[in-house]
């Protein structure tokens, strides 16, 4: 079931990385894709391990990554954590934004 969220709201969405032994590692790159209701793929990234090349993908310790999203249309929104390089991995999470019911 998802997360319910008001148009305006900042999400934080995350994804934290293992390597093979279970244990938090930094990928080689980190690649976010939001998808919004109507199915528009927005890609962010990807990220170099833990450079600030694109800080807009925020590393907050090792293995865990961050994205703010600001949603401006109501519905279900996708978003997918990917990564390359020595661990390679992704995972897909979804949230929903509510339909406004005033105009201001």
């Amino acid at each position: 079931m998802p997360n319910y969220y008001d148009i305006g709201d900042v999400i934080r969405v995350s994804s934290t990385f293992t390597d093979t032994g279970g244990l938090k590692a930094d990928p080689g790159g980190v690649k976010v894709v939001f998808t919004d209701p109507d199915g528009t793929d927005t890609v962010v990234g990807p990220r170099t391990g833990t450079s600030t090349l694109n800080a807009s993908i925020n590393r907050s310790t090792v293995g865990v990554y961050f994205y703010d999203i600001t949603p401006t249309s109501s519905g279900p929104h996708w978003y997918r954590f990917s990564s390359t390089g020595n661990i390679t991995s992704a995972a897909e999470a979804n949230f929903h934004i509510r339909r406004r019911h005033t105009t201001t």
